[in-house]
């Protein structure tokens, strides 16, 4: 590593690689820009700077698609990471595997240590989690950070768009990652080790100036990229590089075993390394939703507050027609002295047709019509109410319109999350002893989520308008109940309904009570036709002895 006052050849030159990469989306940030103004403003950084606790609602006259993308964020949330409900299992995607009575058990035992250690306050996965969709909704692009911390397990962490710069391998998949963030002279001294820091930062963290800030740059890439600086046996796929921003200086090189930042993109064009989220579409009407907002406060204030006219007293000023304006006009011969309001010809209930449709417009774009379930006007006004029966076939309708949106988010967002996360465990011995045939088959991960079981719920559904059906027939032909196979629609039933496997007992299980029933039961028939013979014998000595003293008699 470089002394101080030497030139630093790693940190030039993967300085060089950020600012290359930070120039090449300079669009892509003024577009983000005007995104945050409306929509999403305390992410507002991308293009200007503001001080901490800056007003930022300079742009936006309305807060429609502000209340919509929370709204969005919410309810994607709770259809695909609801807090407090099963979303996910381990599974090996092998039915003769998955059928083995160890491997179900350990694959459930892992799937709720997993859970367990998400949904501890301390790891920070939800709250991460929906700022994460925010951006995603806002931005089309989101980064949650998944932190290994010895001895606890994962934590989670959302950085800002604004602070990151991507950059994606061959598949556009992404495989690098700049972090540019603050970090005061006495963090840097207390964090890092004092022969990897200049001496101007060791000063500043042990004297008045040790609360002063450095810009600091954390690089996530594969190693293969930085070989020559690396280690010759290094064996890790991924190198992490901290570095001082203005000095080029690298503070400190480490590894990881998995990309900890998961990077995903709500939807993607071809060779484009950000994405697009719904804001991008609904972007043309929240522009013209805010003027539309600015001409309806406009028309409100001159209807309540008119400008006015009065007689002038010899001096006349430029029309003026803002509210509570004074214009003076010249009476004339025989005219008389009044003062009246300016006539207004301007109609505000065309702005009030034209926002209420824009606001309908804003709501379908963040896929509210879909995620929400509003029941229908009444022509009184009153919502009308629907039984449980038709709000669940409604949710089964509309629920297969997010499933696209889902798969995207399985494949570059939930799975690498999760899987980052089971590694983490692994490798701190947290999730017990592995059976031996997991070791060679793997494991992929199962997402249970509202879409996937409204669609599989039919299936339970018409087998229970089936059984409805056919029960009065039961009762006059008695073969019908024996073309189902009662055993398969329990484990059918089950798998739709993700009954954990531990609430289940097995075929072995069940085979084995089986046969104790039937030794049973044929030990008791052996009893009861012992006790018979000993009736019967005994009733036919009591009438030998019978006949024989009548005989005697």
């Amino acid at each position: 590593m470089a002394q101080y006052g030497e030139k630093d050849p790693l940190g030039t030159r993967i300085d060089k690689h950020y600012e290359h990469l930070k120039g090449k989306r300079s669009t892509w940030e003024r577009h983000w820009q005007e995104l945050a103004e409306y929509v999403l403003p305390h992410r507002s950084d991308f293009t200007s700077k503001r001080s901490l606790g800056e007003e930022r609602l300079e742009m936006a006259f309305e807060g429609t698609a502000m209340r919509a993308l929370k709204r969005f964020a919410s309810q994607i949330h709770n259809v695909f990471t609801p807090m407090g409900a099963e979303w996910f299992k381990l599974t090996t995607g092998i039915i003769a595997v998955d059928k083995q009575r160890d491997v179900q058990l350990w694959l459930e035992e892992a799937t709720k240590i997993v859970k367990h250690h998400i949904s501890r306050p301390s790891s920070n996965f939800h709250s991460a989690i929906y700022q994460y969709y925010l951006e995603a909704g806002a931005f089309g692009t989101g980064i949650v950070f998944v932190e290994d911390i010895p001895g606890i397990g994962p934590r989670y962490r959302n950085f800002p768009l604004s602070d990151c710069v991507l950059a994606a391998g061959g598949e556009m998949e992404i495989d690098t990652i700049y972090r540019l963030y603050k970090q005061t002279a006495k963090d840097l001294v207390s964090r890092y080790p004092p022969e990897s820091l200049p001496e101007d930062i060791l000063k500043k963290g042990i004297g008045d100036k040790m609360l002063e800030e450095e810009d600091v740059v954390h690089l996530v890439t594969p190693a293969w990229t930085l070989m020559e600086f690396l280690p010759e046996k290094w064996d890790k796929p991924f190198v992490s590089i901290t570095y001082l921003k203005d000095k080029k200086k690298v503070i400190q090189i480490g590894a990881y075993d998995e990309m900890p930042y998961i990077c995903a993109r709500w939807e993607r064009s071809d060779r484009e390394i950000y994405g697009r989220g719904p804001a991008w579409e609904v972007l043309p009407d929240v522009r013209l939703m805010n003027e539309v907002e600015k001409v309806y406060l406009k028309g409100v204030q001159k209807a309540i507050s008119p400008p006015m006219f009065v007689p002038d007293s010899g001096l006349l000023d430029p029309l003026d027609t803002t509210p509570d304006a004074i214009n003076y006009y010249n009476v004339g011969l025989g005219g008389k002295d009044m003062i009246f309001p300016a006539p207004n010809a301007g109609r505000v209930e065309y702005a009030q047709q034209l926002s209420a449709k824009l606001i309908g417009s804003i709501k379908e774009g963040f896929f509210l019509d879909v995620l929400e379930l509003p029941g229908p006007t009444a022509p009184d006004g009153d919502v009308m109410r629907f039984s449980a029966t038709e709000v669940s076939v409604r949710m089964r309708q509309r629920m297969p319109v997010l499933g696209p949106l889902l798969a995207r988010q399985e494949t570059e967002f939930l799975d690498p999350l999760i899987r980052r996360t089971v590694h983490i465990l692994m490798r701190s011995m947290m999730l017990g002893k592995m059976p031996d045939v997991l070791q060679d088959v793997g494991y992929r991960i199962e997402y249970i989520n509202p879409i996937s079981i409204s669609l599989r719920s039919g299936e339970v559904n018409s087998m229970v308008q089936l059984f409805e059906m056919i029960m009065p027939l039961a009762q006059i032909d008695q073969t019908i109940p024996m073309y189902f196979d009662t055993h398969r629609i329990l484990q059918n039933t089950a798998e739709v309904l993700q009954v954990p496997p531990s609430n289940l007992r097995s075929q072995e299980e069940v085979a084995e009570m089986v046969q104790k029933q039937q030794e049973q039961q044929a030990l008791q028939q052996e009893q009861q036709q012992a006790q018979l013979a000993s009736q019967v014998d005994e009733r036919q000595a009591n009438a030998e002895a019978k006949r024989a003293q009548a005989r005697a008699a």
